[in-house]
């Protein structure tokens, strides 16, 4: 009993431990691509690399990077079987037992980032997919998301300063 416990708080620890990477990625996504607004397309290509698609629409070129792939995961499903025997001569015997078979499980993980430039400014992004397939994407732009947020952390710092009132120094 208490290992199904252990096991249960472990699932539980692990897939809240797992959600919250998955909302940093997508944070670190949206954090970064905010950042990127104003900059030249190149710095999109310095964090995410080349593109894999561009293209020219109403005087700007979008820029799309995607992602996708499988993988196979297999969930175990224990049955229970017990019942008797009986022989030919009146003998009999019980038996009792587990039959554990894995069934496949295919998981699809997909990620796009799209941004669009002016006159190789970028002026617009978005994004859209699955937790595991944003993942690299969130940290190859985590760099950005961290800038963002120091310099937001600094500014709160500096207008806390402004706002507290001049300490008197006691002689």
């Amino acid at each position: 009993m208490l290992n199904k416990r252990i096991g249960r708080f472990s699932l539980v620890l692990l897939l809240g431990f797992s959600s919250f990477l998955t909302a940093c990625a997508f944070n670190y996504i949206e954090g970064g691509l905010e950042e990127l607004k104003g900059k030249p397309v190149k710095t999109a290509f310095n964090y995410l690399g080349f593109p894999d698609t561009k293209n020219s629409f109403e005087g700007s070129d979008v820029y799309v990077w995607g992602r996708s792939f499988q993988t196979t995961s297999f969930t175990p499903i224990t049955s229970n079987s017990y019942g008797t025997a009986y022989g030919s001569y009146g003998n009999w015997a019980s038996y009792q037992g587990t039959t554990t078979t894995y069934v496949p499980q295919v998981n699809t993980y997909s990620c796009v980032i799209k941004i669009a430039a002016e006159k190789g400014v970028i002026i617009q992004s978005s994004y859209e997919g699955s937790l595991g397939g944003c993942e690299a994407y969130g940290t190859a732009l985590k760099p950005l998301y961290d800038e963002r947020e120091n310099r937001e952390k600094a500014q709160q710092i500096a207008v806390q300063q402004k706002e507290k009132p001049p300490t008197k120094s006691k002689k």
